[in-house]
């Protein structure tokens, strides 16, 4: 592991992004996610509330788990895999 790998390119990460700014990446998106996921909840806003939720999870798994990155909601849609910049 060197610097170069933090915070220019590794070969695993997607589009081979490096190390740090892939977590900065998918921290941003977790947080307007979680941003999200709040002010559908504020509102009452149920089905808002299942999807910013899936969304948080399918960032969090990432799509190399199939098990975890899926429709958890059901609603037909979940987070495109060019949106998932976890490492597994």
């Amino acid at each position: 592991m060197h610097i170069r790998h933090l915070l220019v390119r590794f070969d695993t990460t997607p589009n081979n992004i490096g190390m740090a700014v892939g977590l900065v990446n998918t921290s941003k998106l977790i947080k307007d996610a979680s941003d999200a996921m709040l002010s559908a909840f504020e509102s009452g806003d149920t089905k808002n509330i299942h999807s910013s939720a899936e969304t948080i999870i399918n960032l969090i798994a990432g799509k190399q788990d199939p098990n975890s990155y899926k429709d958890w909601d059901e609603m037909e849609r979940s987070v495109t895999p060019e949106m998932v910049l976890v490492f597994s």
